[in-house]
């Protein structure tokens, strides 16, 4: 993705001659219309900033990855602040080529390449890839390793999911090639990008529940106080409050580690007495997703570090592991 002027060219599609049909900037105008509706002074984004978060967005899909990349990036950018960054992980999906004409998807450092000479004279784009000798020789680039670099080869996706299913794809790959020896070829099926029918009905009926409950979870928390337009005020301009509030709605209000009762009063008051725990350790589930997190007091947290919940609660911690069970089962019911 590319700021440019509204006549420069970002991408491209092929015809039934192959040859390229030049996409203007459809793509750009619908970021640059999200973004101004949800508040945000566009025309104080750097290019070099629309072109860095144009592909974090494509690299990833996952909202708290997207959220942890874009937080990273503060640093970066004096005008990175949380409301741009909530801006952006509002309109994610006007960063996305929604077209069913067959586009051919390159990186950004491959487009500036090839979009000056496609602009001057009328050629495949795969001629000028090989032409210009950018077409990449996986043979050569690890003809001096016996095995796939897997960890190398997913170090830039994002999404933990999907990067861990290249990962074990290609060590199955390994496996294959250590032994049977050299094989000319293999065929590694991965998940389709696009889904069907059902799958985006699904998916679209997942979102609805997901933002139904996100509201639920605010309303309920926010009824417990008086001021209760002044709290709700707070709790949605706090994204990380907002996830604590959302898994205190979905616990019941329980720390199920200590088996205590976390009051709304306290988690406003007093936030950093809780923390948000990865129930099965990120290093070990590479799971990032809500459904693999728990609120809990900041103690619980702390002590059961990069553990399981069994592991953790059959030292002698919290309520204990037969205790905790019987506390989900109820709060499931």
């Amino acid at each position: 993705m590319l700021k440019c002027q509204a006549e420069d060219i970002v991408g491209y599609r092929i015809d039934e001659n192959k040859n390229p049909i030049f996409n203007t900037m459809d793509v750009y105008r619908m970021i640059r219309k999200g973004l101004i509706d949800e508040g945000i002074d566009f025309d104080t984004l750097t290019n070099d900033f629309i072109d860095d978060i144009s592909y974090t967005m494509t690299l990833n899909t996952e909202i708290g990855e997207i959220r942890k990349q874009l937080e990273s990036k503060k640093k970066d950018y004096s005008f990175m602040d949380n409301n741009l960054i909530n801006a952006i992980i509002d309109t994610k999906d006007n960063f996305k080529i929604k077209s069913n004409n067959k586009w051919h998807r390159f990186s950004l450092k491959l487009m500036k390449e090839l979009i000056p000479d496609m602009e001057k004279r009328p050629v495949e784009q795969m001629n000028l890839i090989m032409e210009k000798n950018l077409d990449h020789n996986f043979d050569e680039t690890f003809l001096e390793q016996k095995y796939l670099p897997y960890k190398k080869i997913a170090e830039n996706i994002y999404n933990p999911v999907t990067a861990k299913s290249v990962r074990e794809g290609l060590k199955i790959v390994n496996a294959i090639i250590k032994k049977y020896g050299h094989i000319n070829y293999v065929v590694v099926e991965m998940p389709r990008d696009k889904n069907d029918a059902e799958q985006k009905k699904q998916l679209k009926e997942f979102q609805r529940r997901n933002k139904k409950e996100k509201e639920e979870a605010i309303d309920e928390f926010c009824s417990k106080f008086s001021n209760s337009k002044s709290v709700k005020e707070k709790v949605t301009h706090d994204w990380h409050l907002t996830l604590k509030v959302r898994l205190w709605y979905q616990q019941d209000g329980l720390d199920v580690y200590l088996g205590k009762a976390i009051q709304p009063s306290d988690l406003l008051i007093n936030p950093l007495n809780f923390e948000i725990d990865h129930i099965i350790p990120q290093s070990v589930s590479e799971d990032d997703g809500i459904n693999n997190k728990t609120l809990c007091y900041a103690n619980m947290n702390q002590a059961k570090k990069k553990t399981t919940p069994w592991e953790f609660l059959n030292k002698g911690y919290g309520q204990g592991f037969d205790k905790m069970k019987s506390m989900v089962k109820k709060i499931l019911v």
